[in-house]
């Protein structure tokens, strides 16, 4: 699950988790730590060992652009696919390397073109792995509109805010190209923009249906 701050991605996902329990009662491993420095942690079941301090999310801030590049580059390969096992839990992960091919250039000057860890060649790299070993990944785009976002950034601003109300725009449209550009296959797109929680994870649902495994279906009709 992929878009910009504020566009909705890590409200959504663990509403989205939720309706897995309840309706898939399948288990959930969450990854949403991309955003330098919250990259660590594992919600809604953190503990006190798997985040890291206010002191500890100094120093990353602190770290050289290149200690930052490699740090993050370790992350993206550690969650991503390298061998055909499978099993039957239900993985979701919020900005992964998009946040990174975005935020990583733009805002800590790694990950740039002709520089170590160019971001566009990593995301490549990564999208390659995941067709080939985890071929029914979907990708879900988040979006919002300026308006929203910006009474979303003045309503309930974030502690560690990435960006500023000067690069909405810009972050919505690169997000977007970049979602255009992948190559996954499976794809879908949530506009936010007017919808509340539980409007949006039920046309998540569904949207995501057609991607659903022939076991989850069976849990669902069980369900019924």
């Amino acid at each position: 699950m992929v878009g910009a701050e504020y566009s909705g991605t890590t409200t959504i996902s663990k509403a989205f988790i939720d309706w897995i329990k309840s309706n898939l009662g399948k288990t959930v491993i969450f990854h949403d730590h991309w955003k330098i420095p919250e990259i660590a942690g594992h919600p809604p079941n953190e503990t006190p060992n798997t985040m890291l301090t206010s002191i500890e999310q100094k120093q990353v801030l602190e770290s050289t652009s290149p200690v930052k590049e490699l740090l993050m580059r370790y992350a993206l390969y550690y969650h991503t696919p390298h061998s055909y096992e499978s099993n039957d839990q239900f993985g979701l992960y919020v900005g992964y390397y998009f946040d990174d091919l975005i935020y990583g250039p733009k805002y800590f000057d790694y990950g740039k073109p002709n520089q170590p860890g160019d971001r566009l060649l990593e995301k490549l790299k990564i999208e390659q792995n995941i067709i080939k070993f985890s071929p029914d990944t979907v990708i879900a785009l988040i979006k919002c509109n300026e308006i929203e976002t910006k009474q979303r950034i003045e309503k309930t601003p974030h502690k560690k805010q990435m960006a500023g109300g000067n690069d909405i725009k810009s972050l919505a449209h690169r997000f977007q190209k970049e979602f255009d550009s992948s190559l996954i296959a499976n794809k879908i797109t949530i506009d936010t923009s007017n919808s509340t929680i539980d409007q949006s994870v039920s046309e998540l649902v569904y949207k995501l249906q057609p991607f659903f495994s022939r076991d989850d279906r069976i849990r669902l009709l069980s369900n019924l």
